[in-house]
């Protein structure tokens, strides 16, 4: 044990075996606090306690009950905890790319624009029968020209092979700054570039059961909290390391007496 408080009642002769599970709980809760620091999991630190308090039911003193108070107190706070699985969502993520191969890029479709102006004009090839309906004609391809010109939608300009590539591995490199900003729980740059990257997709590639498939798991991922928040479990360590100092006072009071 590194705690020295806890050295020093273990060097008393008159230690007894509640000394030794308390200054066993006093490492062990220590313990806890940096696991939780380290490795930003609450299971690993959340064992650990519950492990401790197993100790104290052996030990079974009522003088430490505030002790134990104190545990009970930081054993709930991390189990209170929303978990984050950074694991999961960087390998989901990882599928996603891989996934991308194959998706094929947006196909040239035909302008619905220029079919129809096209049958227009082979209609207005026809010999009209009178002026009747040549007037008539006109005016419905007239009407024509007006609905499409409402309806007329930016069309995006087909991509060549280099740029088919680009699209792709921006795609990419949007998928791997999102799992480098789930490591380093920065929830905006995950967010954005996932955002981006459902963009992409929308954007380029075709819409069919696999490319919207990536786009709804893109969606739900995006919303994930990527931020572990931890609790302060310090309490049971103070309380513990309080209950020590006590006794090693008591312990050496003792001692001068004898």
């Amino acid at each position: 044990l590194t705690n020295r408080q806890a050295e020093q009642i273990l060097t008393l002769g008159t230690a007894t075996r509640g000394d030794w599970l308390l200054a066993e709980a006093a490492y062990l809760v220590r313990l806890a606090n940096q696991r939780l620091q380290v490795e930003r999991s609450v299971d690993n630190p959340l064992a650990i306690l519950e492990s401790v308090d197993g100790i104290f039911v052996q030990i079974n003193d009522p003088e430490l009950l505030a002790v134990r108070n104190a545990l009970a107190v930081d054993i709930a706070a991390l189990r209170m905890v929303e978990k984050v699985d950074p694991e999961g969502i960087y390998l989901e993520l990882q599928a996603i790319s891989a996934a991308l191969e194959t998706l094929s890029i947006l196909e040239p479709h035909a302008d619905p624009e220029a079919v129809q102006l096209a049958q227009a004009g082979q209609d207005s090839e026809q010999p009209p029968s009178s002026l009747a309906e040549t007037l008539q004609r006109f005016s419905d391809n007239f009407g024509n020209l007006i609905v499409l010109q409402r309806r007329q939608q930016p069309i995006e300009p087909l991509l060549n092979g280099a740029e088919q590539t680009m699209v792709r591995q921006n795609l990419y490199l949007l998928l791997e700054q999102a799992q480098s900003a789930l490591l380093r729980e920065e929830q905006r740059i995950y967010s954005s570039s996932l955002k981006k990257a459902e963009a992409l997709l929308r954007r380029y590639f075709q819409l069919n059961s696999e490319s919207e498939a990536s786009i709804v798991r893109l969606q739900i991922l995006a919303k994930r909290s990527v931020n572990q928040t931890l609790p302060d479990i310090s309490g049971s360590q103070n309380a513990i390391q309080t209950a020590l100092n006590l006794r090693n006072s008591s312990a050496t009071d003792e001692g001068a007496e004898q």
